[in-house]
C-alpha cells in the first residue's frame, strides 16, 4: 500500500510542471488590456494593492474556505452523525456537489448577461458575492432543526449551489480591480484564506471528538458567511489601491 503522502506528491509535482509548461508556452493575456463596459481600472503593480484593499479580499477568501472546508470535510460526519444516516451518508453527499458544478459552470454566463443588460461590474460582483455567501449561511441556520435526509440535502444542496457561484462574484471582482496581477492577489488570499481554515477545523475536530455537537459550529459558520458580506460591501467598492483609480 502506498504512503498517505504520495498522492500529496505527485499532484504537488504534475502542477509545477504544468505551471512551467504554461508559463511557457502560452502567450501573456496579463499585458493586454481589459474590454467591456463597466471594467473597473486595473493596479499598475502588486505593491499599490497591498494594504487595506488586500486584507479585506483576504477576509472574505478565508469565509469561504472556512465554509467549504466545513462542507466537504465534516458533512458525511454530520448526516452519520446527527442524522443518523450511515448507509446513505456517502451517496447523499455527493449529491449537492453535482449541483454545485452546476450552479458554478452557469455563474460566469449569468455575469455576462448581466453586464450586457447595463450592469455595472460592481453590482454585477456583489450581487453574486451575496448569493455566495447568503445562501450558504441560511440553509446551514435552518439546518439546524433539521432531522432527516430529505429536509438536510436539499438545504445542503442550496449552501453549495450557491456558494459555487462566488467565481463571478469574488473571483470575478479581483479579475476587475487588478487584471494584471490576479493571479497573484489570489494566490496570497487563499493560501492566507487555506492556513486560517486549517488552524481552525483542527479545532471543530477537537470539539467533535470530545462529544461536542454541530449546532454551534453551524451557527459559527454561518455568521462567518453573513459577515463576509458586509466586509464586501463596505470595504470593497470597485478601486484600486491607488489615489488616482475609478469607481465602476
Amino acid at each position: 500500500i502506498a504512503p498517505w503522502w504520495l498522492p500529496f506528491v505527485a499532484f504537488g509535482t504534475s502542477g509545477l510542471v504544468l505551471a512551467r509548461s504554461m508559463k511557457r508556452w502560452l502567450p501573456n493575456f496579463a499585458s493586454s488590456p481589459v474590454p467591456g463596459k463597466g471594467r473597473i481600472q486595473g493596479i499598475s503593480s502588486l505593491r499599490t494593492a497591498v494594504g487595506f484593499q488586500i486584507l479585506a479580499m483576504t477576509y472574505c477568501h478565508s469565509a469561504y474556505n472556512w465554509g467549504f472546508f466545513f462542507l466537504q470535510g465534516w458533512l458525511p460526519l454530520y448526516l452519520s452523525r446527527e442524522l443518523g444516516i450511515e448507509t446513505f451518508a456517502g451517496a447523499g453527499a455527493a449529491l449537492p456537489w453535482m449541483v454545485c458544478a452546476m450552479s458554478a459552470f452557469h455563474a460566469g454566463r449569468a455575469a455576462d448577461a448581466l453586464l450586457r443588460k447595463g450592469w455595472s461590474a460592481l453590482w454585477v460582483r456583489r450581487f453574486f458575492f451575496s448569493i455566495s455567501m447568503l445562501g450558504p449561511s441560511l440553509a446551514l441556520w435552518f439546518l439546524r432543526s433539521s432531522t432527516t435526509l430529505y429536509t438536510a440535502l436539499p438545504l445542503i444542496a442550496v449552501a453549495l449551489g450557491s456558494q459555487a457561484v462566488i467565481i463571478a462574484g469574488f473571483h470575478g471582482y479581483v479579475g476587475d480591480v487588478a487584471p494584471s496581477h490576479s493571479g497573484q492577489i489570489l494566490g496570497i488570499t487563499n493560501t492566507c484564506g487555506l492556513l486560517l481554515s486549517s488552524f481552525g477545523h483542527r479545532r471543530v475536530g477537537r470539539i467533535i471528538d470530545d462529544g461536542g455537537g454541530f449546532d454551534s459550529i453551524l451557527q459559527f459558520t454561518a455568521a462567518v458567511y453573513a459577515s463576509a458580506v458586509f466586509v464586501f460591501f463596505v470595504c470593497l467598492r470597485g478601486r484600486s489601491s491607488s489615489l488616482a483609480a475609478q469607481r465602476l
